[in-house]
Order: C-alpha cells, then structure tokens, then sequence
C-alpha cells in the first residue's frame, strides 16, 4: 500500500510505500502519520534497519512536440554530500526502457551533469534523480538538454 502527500505551495508529490496510513502531516517540522488510532513520527534515514533511497521522479512528457527527441545531457542542480543516480524512462513500442546514469557531487553547482549514451530516442521521456541509501538531496532545479529528430513523427 502507498500513501501519497502533495505539497500545497510546490505542487511537489511525494510518495510513502509500504505503509497503512490514512493521513500524514506535517507539525512544526515534523513529518507524522496516522495509522488506525496510532500517530507515527517518521524520523532519521531509516525504516526498520533498512536505509531510505531519496528519490524526485517526473511523469512522462513529450516536450510539447509530437515529433521524436533526444536527450543528450542533464544538469541537476543540487545540494547533497554525495552523487546522485539519474534514470532516464523512454517508451518505445509500449514498453519502457530504463538507462542510468551516476552524476558525481561537486562543489559548483553548475557543474553537475550526466552525459548520455547516444541512440536513446523516443517521444516520451520520463526522469528520475535518485539519491545514496540514507542519504539526503535537495533538487534546486533539473535541466534537460533535448532536441527534435525530425525524421520521423509518433503515430
């Protein structure tokens, strides 16, 4: 069972997989749930001795195009301790194809960013950046370098 939580301001999603809540809150800070008549407070990295893996997914997107992209490069911009793992979701035929990536920590920002293999073309692409195991990330922003392959268009 999951439990999803949408930040009012942000329009962010989060999901909880795995958990029997029927509400979640957040109080002074703190992140609690509500479970038959039991209120949990979910703190640290980890959940029953098994480390969190932070994670912001994207839904499916064409980029407004019908025509099919390629996605060369993505630069996520963040803040963390540690590298970042990037997936990249395309559909081709009705079945996903999932590549990943790692992105390295580095000290300017601007500098983070994940070179892809060439070849993976398609016109919906979808995105994950995904932490370390018990690790921490904020995502400031994603940037994803994509072009129009004007041979051919989807249907």
């Amino acid at each position: 069972m999951s439990v999803h939580a949408i930040n009012a301001r942000t329009t962010g999603i989060s999901e909880y997989t795995g958990l029997t809540l029927s509400a979640l809150a957040v109080h002074e800070g703190r992140l609690f749930g509500l479970s038959g008549s039991a209120l949990v407070e979910f703190t640290g990295a980890q959940d029953e001795g098994v480390d969190f893996t932070p994670h912001v997914k994207t839904g499916m997107q064409d980029f407004k195009s019908d025509e099919y992209k390629a996605v060369d490069r993505i630069y996520p911009s963040f803040e963390g301790s540690s590298g970042l793992s990037v997936t990249t979701t395309t559909v081709e035929d009705d079945a996903d194809e999932d590549h990943v990536y790692s992105v390295r920590a580095l000290a300017t920002l601007a500098d983070a960013r994940a070179k892809l293999d060439k070849g993976a073309k398609s016109r919906w692409w979808a995105f994950k950046i995904a932490g370390v195991p018990g690790g921490t990330f904020r995502l400031k922003r994603l940037t994803v370098r994509a072009f129009k392959l004007a041979r051919r268009k989807w249907g």
